[in-house]
């Protein structure tokens, strides 16, 4: 089932006075979710709330609120701007809610913050482009973070019991503060890795990327040309 939700139709909207303009409060319902992408250079929150699950919340002028389209998908929210808005700037900061989230992306220049999640089996994380994502406290037997084609940076940070780290690019992976008993590097450009194994650590790839690592694990380096440094 596809539904898409043009904010303009589906607003619910209470007026209160700005400075130079008069801002609308926007509480729409995008529906339950478990996977997020964002496009277009979006800055979004989300946040796992049961209570507001399924809904998004922003705050903009009245000519701003059709500027976003929100896409449900069989569970799998894209937020996006529409064709008319592509160059708009000085866009509101988003707030999404779901009951649980499995995967999350950033394809835009723009900042993505998960600011709480429920703990899961998986979890994966996405970057594209030279925006910023940003997940805290990740609790998941098996965590996936992709940082491709820009110069992004994608944070993790928790626990789990296998990270696997993917780096194509100029761009920055920074999982030190993500604790994996196992984990694992794949890395091919000339950015760099923050990993964190307690007991196996494999890295594979080629080309210039620095690889910082903690924790004391064993070592297997498949790689070639990649720059191995422990992090004390």
């Amino acid at each position: 089932m596809k539904t898409t939700i043009i904010s303009a139709i589906l607003l619910i909207a209470s007026a209160v006075s700005a400075s130079a303009q008069s801002y609308n409060n926007y509480d729409l319902n995008v529906g339950e979710f478990s996977e997020l992408r964002v496009l277009d250079g979006i800055n979004v929150d989300y946040t796992c709330d049961a209570d507001s699950a399924g809904r998004a919340f922003f705050d903009c002028p009245s000519d701003l609120a059709s500027a976003f389209i929100f896409t449900n998908k069989g569970g799998k929210l894209t937020i996006q701007l529409s064709e008319e808005n592509i160059k708009t700037h000085d866009l509101p900061r988003l707030k999404v809610c779901s009951k649980f989230l499995t995967k999350i992306e950033n394809s835009g220049d723009s900042t993505l913050r998960v600011l709480s999640v429920k703990e899961s089996p998986k979890f994966e994380a996405k970057l594209e482009g030279n925006g910023r994502l940003i997940v805290r406290h990740i609790e998941a037997n098996e965590v996936k973070g992709t940082m491709r084609l820009g110069n992004g940076t994608l944070i993790i940070s928790g626990r789990c019991d296998e990270a696997k780290l993917n780096l194509t690019g100029t761009g920055v992976i920074q999982a030190d503060d993500l604790i994996a008993e196992n984990a694992s590097v794949s890395a091919k450009g000339t950015g760099s890795v923050g990993v964190h194994a307690t007991k196996d650590l494999g890295v594979f790839g080629m080309g210039s990327t620095s690889i910082y690592y903690k924790g004391n694990p064993t070592i297997k380096n498949r790689s070639v040309g990649l720059k191995l440094m422990q992090m004390k």
